[in-house]
């Protein structure tokens, strides 16, 4: 609070913005904000006057000072007061414009209490909001972009119509831009039309990040696996190891749905990386029924030189084996007399042992 009264107006800028951040504490912030609306400085005015409409829904003086303040005004301090008073909730139709148009900057700060006005104002006229958001994207510079997704997500459904305008942009963003422009399609997408192309078109992109926000977008479109078993599939040759995990967990969780994926998940099992080779054992019990290149598949694992590994193939030889117990147990129980580490052994007769009590098959 003593910085509100630094003799320097940048410092005092500086808290006035900082203090609009932290809203529980807005009851005994919000009388020193009013103070500063009277400050000599243009700058402290805008910051004090935006900090007010993030803290002072409360205040029944806020909204009367700050549309004093907004008269006869200098433009850009009229903007801060449009803003101050939207996100108080006083709404009017003719702001959206005006809120649009400060989402470009130059002060980020300004820019982004606009794009937090506008969302306040969704539930006003979302129709004329939609059509202003619209006009203003296809030019719009990264900064701005950003938060105009930011919006479109905030407006969920609501924004679908937006999505076949705003897809064609993903390759001019950076980044943290098309990470972004994913997220929001996900947000705002139920049925997936227009999201799982793109999410398929990003499996390809040069940055793994946003290969990665591809994969994760996928969770939430399930009906939809047979349009992306096959991008899923080639995902499980990324050159990232995090990113073929993301994959197997996904296709592990269709079960059988993705059986297609079971020859290119057991190619996982020999990875250079001891998690995926132990992902790809947990995830192909799940796509396929138990059958000899299974079992084949995981006698082969037994030999790895990660314990991890190793556990993860006696725990699907034990799930093959409640199901197929003549297939497993001779397997399991050979390994169990060769295999030197304790750690293995104990493994190997836990899985024994599960198999004689689920089936009634007695150890041998």
């Amino acid at each position: 609070m003593e910085a509100l009264k630094d003799s320097d107006w940048r410092v005092r800028r500086a808290a006035a913005e900082a203090l609009g951040t932290f809203e529980r504490h807005g009851a005994r912030t919000v009388p020193a904000l009013m103070d500063l609306l009277h400050d000599p400085a243009g700058g402290v005015r805008c910051s004090a006057a935006i900090a007010l409409g993030k803290l002072g829904r409360k205040s029944s003086e806020t909204a009367r000072a700050l549309n004093e303040l907004g008269r006869n005004a200098d433009p850009g301090t009229k903007l801060s007061v449009t803003i101050a008073l939207a996100l108080l909730g006083k709404m009017e139709d003719d702001w959206i414009p005006v809120l649009l148009d400060a989402t470009k900057g130059p002060d980020d700060s300004t820019a982004d209490a606009s794009a937090a006005a506008l969302q306040r104002m969704i539930s006003k006229n979302p129709e004329k909001l939609l059509s202003g958001i619209l006009d203003s994207i296809d030019e719009a510079e990264e900064a701005q972009f950003e938060r105009l997704l930011l919006v479109l997500r905030s407006m969920g459904p609501l924004a679908s119509e937006a999505l076949p305008r705003v897809a064609p942009l993903y390759e001019k963003q950076s980044t943290q831009g098309r990470k972004d422009l994913i997220s929001a399609f996900v947000a705002i997408d139920k049925k997936g039309d227009h999201t799982v192309p793109l999410l398929i078109g990003a499996l390809k992109d040069p940055d793994s990040e946003v290969r990665r926000e591809a994969l994760l977008g996928f969770v939430r479109y399930r009906s939809k696996v047979t349009l992306y078993v096959g991008a899923l599939i080639e995902a499980l040759d990324d050159e990232v190891p995090k990113n073929k995990l993301i994959a197997l967990r996904i296709l592990r969780g269709f079960s059988t749905a993705a059986s297609e994926a079971v020859p290119a998940v057991a190619a996982c099992t020999r990875d250079p990386d001891p998690k995926v080779r132990t992902e790809a054992l947990r995830t192909l019990t799940a796509l396929a029924k138990p059958d000899p290149d299974i079992v084949r598949i995981c006698q082969e694992r037994l030999g790895d030189r990660d314990q991890t590994v190793q556990c993860a193939a006696v725990q699907t030889l034990r799930q093959v084996g409640v199901k197929e117990p003549s297939m497993v147990v001779p397997l399991l129980e050979e390994a169990l007399k060769a295999e030197k580490q304790e750690k293995i052994r104990t493994c190997i007769g836990s899985a024994l042992r599960f198999i004689a009590r689920k089936t009634g098959r007695p150890q041998g």
